[in-house]
This record gives C-alpha cells, sequence and structure tokens, in this order.
C-alpha cells in the first residue's frame, strides 16, 4: 500500500520516544494502550494535595496527550519543496511579500 520509506517515517515520527529511555515508558500518548504507565503516574501525582505538584504534573499530562496534536498541526503549516525551482520560486515570493 504505502512506500516502505514512509511507513518508517511514520514510525519514527509518531511510534517511538521523542525524550523518554524506552525503559522508563513512552513520551508518546496513544489511547488505550495501558502499557504504559506514565500517564497513570501523572494522575497518581495530582492526588498527594499539593497544589503546586498537581499543576505541574496536569501540565506535563496535558502536555504528554497533545503531544501529537500539535506536531500534526505544525505539520499542516510544513511546505516541503522538492524541486530547486520550487524552492527559488518560494524564496523569491518570500523576498517581494515582505518588501509590500
Amino acid at each position: 500500500q504505502f512506500d516502505p520509506l514512509f511507513v518508517q517515517l511514520n514510525d519514527q515520527l509518531f511510534n517511538r520516544n521523542i525524550i523518554s529511555p524506552p525503559e522508563i515508558g513512552s513520551d508518546v500518548y496513544r489511547p488505550g494502550d495501558l502499557s504504559d504507565n506514565t500517564q497513570q503516574v501523572m494522575l497518581d501525582l495530582c492526588t498527594f494535595h499539593d497544589k503546586k505538584l498537581t499543576e505541574l504534573a496536569t501540565s506535563l499530562l496535558l502536555r504528554n496527550m497533545a503531544q501529537r496534536n500539535v506536531l500534526m498541526s505544525r505539520l499542516q503549516d510544513l511546505q516541503i519543496l522538492v524541486y530547486p525551482q520550487a524552492a527559488l520560486v518560494f524564496r523569491e515570493t518570500q523576498f517581494i511579500i515582505r518588501r509590500f
């Protein structure tokens, strides 16, 4: 179906840990994946009745869960120019727009 290079790139972008080493757990949220304790630990940290700890744990949890959505949103703004002529036209257009 898909080119193997595309499948590999997709795996590297969305299914691999970005920060955490494999033995700690995933830093990529996968809905329904109960093998990763990251989300449970962050929720447990919210139960210590410490306002600052709860604030930080909640922030980290939301960041962890939103990571994929943020990346997808940023990728929508990304334009990859494959041909040198397209890159030249793009740079010239940017230069002209800045002058106005």
